[in-house]
């Protein structure tokens, strides 16, 4: 029986060799879940050791109550995601028919390099070094037509089981149930790199693009007088453009937003609606019958403007009491608009009804989002934190953009009325808006009250780097909690500067009148600095007098702005019972803990 220590070890040796590997369930080619397969491979020593001990849940999705996170065993297989993630593609050679065409193409056009190999039960597999000129995808019946029979092209998108995982077995070829995965020895890719593809083979694997006929030109659209204000007409010639200009696979994207931003004009009395209407439809047409109907384009047209109905906007230096006149948005359509205070509704009260009009989070969105990060919905033992969440279909995301995202409170302490919200888009890793009084709030992701207070607090200033240390790191060796600070202010506080305003980038020091947000009661607290971040401008002095700017980034960033934080978690105050026993931490790769080990 193989040894488990073996498949693991060997799956680390993987990943320092910078080849992106994953689990598969034992003696099967079968990944345990969707986000762990190839999308989710990772060269990370931290990552693939956690998968292969069982630390880390492989079952991302929102589970029932009685099922158990799926966790991998210490015997699964090993599967290498190919293409750009581990630096080769695989060339699968599946017998005696795909040897016999692959020698008369080495007959006419030279002999294939030595590279990484792999025997399998009826071939081989030739592993070649990633070009990025020549992006290898996956190819099967093609490359059977190009290359010959029996020949298949694995590149990015698709992965091989890898050595020494165990054969499932297949009797009615003669491989029994219980063979190791092996390579040709002397080429694995421990021993030898991987070798360049020749041109030739290049050439047959990944062919250039069929040329595409040239778009008929659009007779450029004529403004009709009277009909849109100077302001409005710019904004539809933009969308009409933006609309023409929308690319494969995009279309119907672009169509839709682009009526959206109309809608809002349109109910900010800046265009007609027919007018607008007839326009965005003559473009979309452009798209027809390729991308879509005509029917559908006017469905979605229709429905786009509907919803920008609902968000009215007008001209950003229309003067107060001409706001005031503009028609009402009609009945039942979209949410509150982002600019609250157009309605007359202060900052926290515009917060206070976007959050009201919220729903469950429990959503097919909201569980691919965290799927796709690889996040659990259920970090350690904890209260689901998805409970303290909502969605909402249109939240401002920031730019002048709706759209559907998870909305968080932000509070100064566990059960304060939500006054602010931090949003955080489907499409994003970040937050990319915050709507209301946010100075001196947090995102707690799990209950932080006077009546419980956690041994260990986890301050993050990125919601999956704390939900990732919440879930994998401490969550069940001890009592954790966790928040997330939103802003670099909240996080560390602000730097103290000279009477001039200078701040020394090598020494940093906490102004004592602008901490950040901080609690008490722990036995100590755990703060998370990310390396991809980046502090805002500053000043410094220069070497021969007088002022420099400069702005910190990555490992600088934080030590500066981690340094700042421990010293303000670290010092007495009236408002605490004693000083925070501080660790510092820092992901060990990467940008952030969710994609590597901490340090």
């Amino acid at each position: 029986m193989t040894n488990p220590v073996r498949l693991i070890d060997h799956a680390l040796a993987y990943g320092r060799r910078g080849v992106a590997v994953f689990p598969l369930r034992p003696r099967t080619k079968e990944p345990y879940a969707r986000t762990t397969g190839f999308k989710g491979a990772s060269s990370m020593p931290a990552v693939v050791g956690d998968w292969w001990r069982g630390n880390c849940p492989l079952d991302l999705k929102p589970a029932a109550k009685d099922r158990r996170p799926v966790r991998a065993r210490p015997d699964s297989n090993i599967g290498i995601a190919t293409g750009a993630v581990s630096g080769f593609w695989v060339l699968d050679l599946d017998g005696p028919e795909a040897e016999a065409a692959i020698a008369r193409l080495e007959a006419e056009h030279g002999a294939l390099p030595a590279t990484v190999q792999q025997s399998t039960g009826r071939g081989r597999h030739l592993c070649f070094a990633w070009n990025p000129d020549f992006p290898v995808r996956n190819m099967s019946k093609r490359s059977q037509e190009r290359i010959g029979a029996k020949i298949d092209v694995r590149g990015d998108g698709g992965y091989i089981v890898a050595p020494p995982s165990v054969h499932p077995g297949k009797p009615e070829e003669g491989i029994p149930p219980g063979r190791l995965y092996a390579w040709t020895p002397g080429r694995s890719p421990l021993e030898i790199d991987f070798a360049p593809a020749p041109a030739w083979l290049l050439d047959l694997v990944c062919p250039p693009p069929e040329p595409v006929a040239p778009r008929q030109p659009v007779k450029p659209r004529a403004p009709a007088a009277g009909r849109a204000s100077p302001y409005g007409e710019a904004a539809l010639d933009g969308a009409v453009r933006t609309i023409l200009g929308a690319t494969k696979g995009q279309r119907d994207t672009t169509v839709y937003r682009s009526a959206c931003s109309i809608g809002c004009l349109v109910a900010g009395g800046e265009i007609d609606r027919d007018y607008a209407r007839a326009s965005l439809i003559d473009a979309g047409m452009a798209h027809v019958p390729d991308a879509m109907t005509a029917a559908q384009l006017e469905r979605q047209v229709d429905r786009a403007l509907l919803w920008g109905e609902g968000q009215p906007r007008s001209a950003p230096d229309r003067a107060p009491q001409d706001r005031a006149r503009r028609p009402s948005p009609p009945q039942g359509g979209g949410a509150p608009a982002a600019e609250g205070v157009d309605e007359g509704l202060s900052q926290r009260e515009f917060a206070a009804r976007l959050w009201a009009s919220a729903g469950s989070p429990w959503v097919k969105a909201s569980a691919k989002w965290f799927e796709a990060r690889g996040l659990s919905s259920t970090p350690g033992g904890s209260t689901d934190v998805l409970t303290r969440f909502r969605v909402h279909p249109a939240a401002p995301l920031g730019d002048g953009r709706n759209g559907p995202a998870l909305l968080v409170p932000l509070l100064k302490a566990d059960g304060d009325p939500v006054e602010a919200l931090a949003v955080l888009p489907f499409e994003a890793d970040r937050f990319t808006n915050l709507v209301g009084d946010t100075d001196g709030k947090v995102a707690f992701l799990t209950p932080l009250s006077t009546d419980r207070r956690p041994d260990v607090l986890i301050v993050a200033i990125d919601i999956q780097d704390g939900w990732h240390l919440l879930t994998n790191a401490w969550a069940e060796e001890m009592d954790a909690g966790a928040v997330v600070a939103p802003r670099l202010s909240t996080f560390a506080g602000v730097a103290l500067g000279d009477r001039w305003g200078r701040v020394n980038p090598d020494a940093p020091a906490l102004d004592p009148a602008a901490p950040p947000w901080r609690a008490s009661g722990q036995s100590h607290v755990v703060l998370a600095v990310r390396r991809d971040l980046r502090g805002p401008p500053m000043r410094a002095r220069a070497f021969a007098g007088g002022t420099r700017p400069f702005q910190l980034e990555g490992d600088a960033a934080a030590r500066f702005f981690g340094g700042l934080a421990e010293q303000a978690w670290s010092t007495n105050s009236t408002d605490f019972t004693a000083a925070n026993r501080v660790r510092l931490v820092a992901p060990a790769s990467s940008a952030g803990f969710n994609t590597g080990g901490q340090s």
